[in-house]
């Protein structure tokens, strides 16, 4: 439905982003209709002639009532009440689910008591209501879906009853374009989740390559200074090599190399059977071979020849592809 049908995504990922977007517009929600309700408990208690003495404005009062205190016990639930994610998801399913059928109901007797020639006008508020529901709110579309389908059931059902037949398609299409906006809705929030992953998948991997390659270069440091070893670093991308400063009591080569597959084949002074040792060295790590030990008669700075024992060790990134070489 969404284009994620092989991506797993965190429970927890996804309440937490459902989880920030609802307690916004609850929160919003809750307080605007609270004063909205409390207006029309003053209306109809004080701005009113009959003011309860009839069962109209009783009805309409319950309604404005019971409004107003689920608003303010909701308010007051999720500013106190100290809980996880999923219990918290939970209360706002409970208020999601009250205020979207609380304007079901209003609306079937608003419509009543108006008459057919008030339907389309009175059917306002379930309008937006819907609206909200599936373009505000974030829950999962077992929940969305079959909430906006039994109340679409029961308020469609209800202006055929009393015979408000076009009220009825209007309805409908306003309700299946909701629908189709909550959709688009839930996928946008699943790429976000996903890209979110993604990202601190990256990051997490990133930094354990970053501690294993800081890990292996400190102890072949380590052992340069109590040996007096001469250690290096290949960077495979750059063909960039880095010596230790050691370098220099030995060789005449500078503390970097750049190119260094071009400038090995141009040294004139290494014998052609320790360049095809070295050459394959640097292929073997490039295939991901782990260690290697060498032996090689390499001249020094003085013109002489002497043996040396060349040990590396392939650094790979997540993937397991090399990316340097590291040895003594």
């Amino acid at each position: 439905m969404i284009g994620l049908q092989n991506v797993k995504l965190s429970e927890r990922d996804m309440l937490h982003k459902c989880n920030a977007t609802n307690r916004v517009i609850l929160r919003a929600a809750a307080t605007f209709m609270a004063v909205i309700e409390l207006i029309n408990i003053i209306r109809v208690l004080f701005l009113t002639d009959s003011k309860l003495g009839t069962l109209n404005n009783r009805i309409y009062f319950a309604f404005y009532v019971a409004y107003l205190l689920c608003g303010l016990l909701f308010l007051l639930i999720d500013f106190h009440w100290k809980t996880g994610i999923k219990e918290r998801n939970r209360l706002y399913m409970i208020y999601s689910s009250f205020i979207l059928f609380w304007h079901t109901f209003f609306n079937m007797y608003d419509i009543y008591s108006a008459g057919a020639a008030g339907a389309n006008f009175t059917s306002t508020t379930i309008v937006t209501a819907f609206f909200g529901f599936a373009s505000l709110l974030a829950f999962k579309p077992l929940f969305s879906l079959l909430h906006m389908g039994i109340s679409y059931v029961i308020f469609t059902v209800f202006l055929g009853y009393t015979a408000n037949y076009g009220a009825a398609v209007n309805f409908s299409i306003m309700a299946f374009l909701c629908m189709v906006i909550y959709i688009v809705k839930y996928k946008h929030i699943c790429v976000e989740v996903y890209q979110e992953q993604m990202l601190k998948k990256a990051k997490r991997k990133l930094r354990d390559f970053d501690r294993n390659s800081s890990a292996a270069l400190d102890e072949v440091d380590l052992i340069r200074q109590k040996m007096g070893y001469v250690t290096f670093e290949w960077n495979i991308a750059e063909d960039m090599v880095y010596f230790s400063k050691e370098v220099s009591d030995y060789f005449h080569f500078p503390e970097t190399i750049p190119n260094f597959n071009k400038n090995l084949k141009e040294i004139t002074t290494f014998d052609e059977e320790d360049k095809k040792n070295l050459f394959d060295c640097m292929e073997h790590v490039k295939q991901g071979i782990n260690f290697q030990k060498l032996e090689l008669c390499l001249p020094i700075a003085t013109g002489e020849k002497r043996w040396f024992e060349l040990r590396v060790i392939a650094q790979k990134d997540e993937k397991g592809t090399p990316v340097f070489a590291t040895g003594i």
